[in-house]
Order: structure tokens, then C-alpha cells, then sequence
């Protein structure tokens, strides 16, 4: 079985840069998040989207 040889520093450059996601405490709202009426915002727009309605 042979491997590839990976240089050891490109492995982890985007982790360190933070590129999975956003740093500090992002998440930490999240339940203050009204869901209910972002659900409606998602029906809303996939209404419009399947219609054709712009601007709404």
C-alpha cells in the first residue's frame, strides 16, 4: 500500500485560518432565533420562486 505525500503545512492551513466557519460566539444566539417566523420567510419565498413573483 503506498500513500501520498502531503506537505505536513498545507493539511491544516484553512482550519487555522478559521475558513469552516465563523469565529467567536456566533451560535450563541441561536435560540433566541424566532424559527417560526423564519419558516414562514422560507414558504413565502418558495412561493414566490415556484410563481415567478418578483418583489414581494
Amino acid at each position: 500500500m503506498t500513500t501520498a505525500a502531503v506537505p505536513k503545512d498545507k493539511l491544516d492551513a484553512t482550519a487555522a485560518a478559521g475558513a469552516n466557519g465563523p469565529e467567536g460566539d456566533f451560535f450563541a444566539d441561536w435560540d433566541s432565533i424566532d424559527w417560526d417566523q423564519a419558516e414562514a420567510n422560507v414558504r413565502r419565498l418558495r412561493q414566490a420562486h415556484l410563481h415567478g413573483i418578483e418583489g414581494r
